[in-house]
């Protein structure tokens, strides 16, 4: 139940973030933080995938909140799939690589037991949707069950 709340928190975050670090701009003279350079890549890699898929990110985000506004819930699980594709955590055959998925997840420190979160991880990354956007609904669905 807290990997639950720790995810939905996790995500929530990370939109409100990306909400707020869209209207905002770096200055090229001060040195980078890492965590920063990390919000950055982030920010990259969701705007390259909405923009992949053909979705707005408010409509990506919206999503989380709105239970499938619109009708883009497929396209929303496809931007799921890109995601987790440039992270690594979803492998180029669109079978899941659960150790770059653990490890991307505890880099993001998000509070939860690392031995706990591995389990989850290697339990919910077995097998394979139909396609590469159902097999990212498939993890992301089991994991916020566990």
């Amino acid at each position: 139940m807290r990997l639950i709340a720790v995810v939905i928190v996790y995500l929530l975050g990370l939109v409100l973030l990306i909400h707020a670090k869209s209207k905002s701009s770096h200055d090229p003279h001060q040195p980078v933080d890492p965590n920063e350079e990390r919000r950055r890549l982030y920010l990259e890699v969701i705007a390259n995938c909405t923009k992949e898929v053909g979705i707005t990110f408010e409509d990506y985000a919206l999503s989380f909140i709105n239970n499938d506004t619109k009708g883009i819930y497929e396209k929303v699980k496809c931007v799921n799939a890109c995601m987790f594709k440039a992270h690594g955590i979803m492998r180029p055959n669109g079978t899941i690589n659960a150790e770059k998925a653990v490890e991307h997840l505890l880099s993001s420190k998000l509070g939860v037991d690392v031995h706990v979160l591995h389990d989850i991880i290697i339990e919910c990354s077995e097998g394979k949707g139909e396609n590469d956007c159902d097999t990212a609904q498939k993890l992301m669905d089991c994991v916020i069950v566990r």
